[in-house]
């Protein structure tokens, strides 16, 4: 025992190594049974708090445009790239409101620059609500019969844009006929002592003379149109036209202007009436100009069916009003009373008229019914639900024409020109061309047919707003034009006339004692 002791004594190092050896595997489990229990811990505490983290970091996203969302870890790189995408989309859009307004509003311009969309007085914007009635009454004296004269010559051009025409007129064609019988009675004699064969001869002379003056007619026009058929308006200096009246005349134009543009795209293929896919306008009728409801493609003014005894016959015109808006509303809005000199009172100023509503925004900017939000659709109105809303007007048209059958899809078309027309409704019928030539109207060869078609017109109001008055832009639901506060009177009632503080009263003339 003391040799053994005696060994590991001298043997140290290989007795601890061997205790360790032996040793080892029982307490280093023991050790690391521990170890691992406090590691786990702090990995599941560590765990959590990184479930945390990327819980706190997730949210729902989609790329702009797209209605697809995942739930991510929002980075910078994310923020970064969607912002780009953003911009880059916003960029687009920016330039295809820009190309829709630059081709909604091509070759439109004011044609009464003077009145509208107030008297081009230098200091309008700075006057009164008095100086801005006064300013107007004044202009409403002198402007309208030189805007009304312009028009009727813009009213001619659209008629010579279109190389419009009449059959031959009756009694020249009456008098050539006297002649041709005439030449073909013999020796003097009447016409009753012609036999059978020589009165035949005679009515097959008169009616190849007739049918040739109606040929060389149309050859020489583009399209049977008469001046009434467009219903210019009326003027009289016994009633003068208001400033809403002006600005209808202004928009009822452009609407025949574009409306133009729908019949030469149709009919540019044609040198002449025989030749082109519209033969014949006979009667057209404006719907919802300077309304804020936009009536039923179907409401229309004249009837369907073939028939319709009050047709025209290209010669009548159609069923609109002195102030050329077919079914429009009197002057003075939906249900009101007529306004301006005409109508007894003073005239409708930038507030409206009388009462015409306070400020908002500015002072002397009326306050109407809000229009619809922007892209508001009806599908109860018509086929596409467009209706006037915040971003454009909708002025429906009922075209009464006579188309050459086979040509009816080259007339669809011309009338579908995105961002500006439509076709709502159509209804076609056949017709007695036979008929139609007794009355002077020569088609040429083929089949035609009666067409009635609602068009459906859109005014982008990013570009018309600038050309109204402030009682138009109330009755359509626009933003008050601004006014700067310092145009105020004093007292007077906001929104009325001009005359005593607190008081409604008249314009006031220079010279006139007020």
């Amino acid at each position: 025992m003391q040799a053994v002791t005696g060994w590991m004594k001298g043997n140290l190092v290989i007795v601890v190594c061997v205790v360790v050896i032996i040793g080892a595997p029982a307490g280093l489990w023991y050790v690391s049974s521990g170890l691992s229990e406090e590691l786990l811990v702090k990995v599941k505490k560590r765990g959590g708090q990184l479930d945390k983290l990327a819980s706190a970091g997730k949210a729902q996203f989609a790329w702009p445009g797209s209605s697809d969302s995942v739930q991510v870890i929002v980075t910078p790189d994310l923020v970064a790239a969607y912002q780009q995408q953003a911009s880059t989309l916003q960029g687009q859009a920016d330039d295809i409101v820009s190309e829709a307004n630059t081709r909604n509003k091509a070759g439109f311009e004011n044609p009464f620059p003077e009145l509208l969309p107030y008297p081009s007085a230098d200091t309008w914007m700075t006057l009164t609500q008095q100086g801005r009635d006064a300013e107007l009454f004044q202009a409403l004296q002198i402007e309208p019969e030189r805007m009304h004269a312009r028009l009727m010559e813009l009213y001619d051009a659209l008629l010579k844009e279109l190389n419009a025409g009449d059959p031959p007129d009756p009694v020249k064609v009456k008098a050539q006929l006297a002649l041709v019988r005439a030449d073909s009675i013999l020796g003097g004699s009447n016409e009753q002592s012609l036999d059978e064969d020589e009165r035949k001869e005679l009515d097959r002379k008169l009616a190849d003379k007739r049918l040739q003056m109606y040929i060389e007619a149309a050859e020489w026009i583009g399209i049977y149109l008469t001046p009434s058929t467009l219903e210019p308006p009326n003027f009289a200096k016994t009633d003068t036209p208001d400033h809403q009246t002006i600005a209808r005349w202004m928009w009822r134009y452009w609407v025949l202007q574009r409306l133009v543009a729908g019949i030469q795209t149709a009919n540019d293929q044609g040198q002449n009436e025989t030749e082109v896919a519209i033969k014949r306008l006979d009667r057209i009728d404006v719907r919802g100009l300077l309304e804020m409801q936009t009536p039923s493609a179907g409401d229309r003014s004249f009837a369907k069916g073939a028939g319709d005894g009050n047709r025209g016959g290209g010669r009548g015109g159609g069923t609109g009003g002195n102030n050329g808006g077919g079914s429009s509303p009197p002057r003075g809005g939906p249900g009101g009373p007529p306004r301006g000199p005409s109508g007894g009172g003073p005239p409708a100023g930038p507030s409206g008229g009388p009462g015409g509503g306070g400020s908002s925004g500015g002072f002397g900017g009326p306050v109407g019914p809000a229009a619809p939000a922007p892209g508001t659709t009806d599908r109860s109105k018509s086929v596409t639900g467009r209706i006037t809303n915040q971003l454009y007007d909708v002025v429906l048209v009922d075209l009464d024409m006579i188309v050459a059958t086979d040509r009816l899809d080259t007339v669809l078309t011309a009338f579908s020109k995105p961002i500006e027309t439509a076709v709502l409704d159509v209804v076609v019928e056949p017709i007695d061309s036979f008929e139609d030539l007794k009355q002077g109207y020569y088609y040429g060869s083929g089949s035609m047919s009666r067409v009635v078609l609602t068009v459906e017109t859109i005014w982008l109001r990013q570009w018309t707003q600038s050309h109204l008055p402030d009682g138009v832009r109330s009755t359509l639901g626009f933003a008050p034009r601004q006014y700067p506060a310092s145009a105020s009177d004093n007292g007077a009632v906001p929104g009325g006339p001009p005359g005593r503080p607190g008081m409604p009263g008249r314009p006031v003339s220079p010279g006139q004692p007020g």
